[in-house]
């Protein structure tokens, strides 16, 4: 289960998500953006890819490793499986992201998500647990 939670926002669709570190909250905010967009089936193993990130700060740092993620579903189609950050700082990342093609036999969209958005974006370390705030437009 991906620890994440949904937020009320009046147009936009927002969520809540932790880690134990920052890699963590990272890797969960991917899950949890493609868990918001497509229910999907169990699949077999699809195709790896390594994406470099960078940011100013973590915020902006997840605003574009987001975005990346969501480039994998607007402009081809595929669904990030699998997230593993392999090395990473407040400013950049590395990662391998599995992913398949979105099947409209066995898949289907729950949200349609358009943009990752600066509005409210929020990353920090509360009490050795880290959170984040973000902000999607639907």
């Amino acid at each position: 289960m991906i620890p994440y939670s949904l937020l009320d926002h009046t147009a936009d669709l927002g969520i809540r998500v932790s880690g134990n570190s920052l890699k963590d909250l990272f890797k969960n905010a991917g899950l949890a953006l493609f868990d918001l967009m497509v229910l999907q089936k169990c699949r077999n193993k699809g195709i790896k890819r390594q994406l470099r990130v960078i940011g100013l700060d973590p915020p902006d740092l997840l605003v574009n490793w987001l975005r990346e993620l969501l480039n994998l579903w607007s402009l081809e189609g595929r669904i990030a499986t699998t997230l593993e950050i392999q090395t990473m700082d407040e400013c950049s990342l590395s990662a391998t992201v599995e992913t398949v093609v979105f099947d409209s036999r066995q898949d289907e969209i729950n949200h349609d998500i358009k943009a990752v958005t600066y509005h409210g974006v929020d990353v920090q370390s509360i009490a050795g647990q880290w959170k984040a705030t973000v902000i999607f437009d639907v």
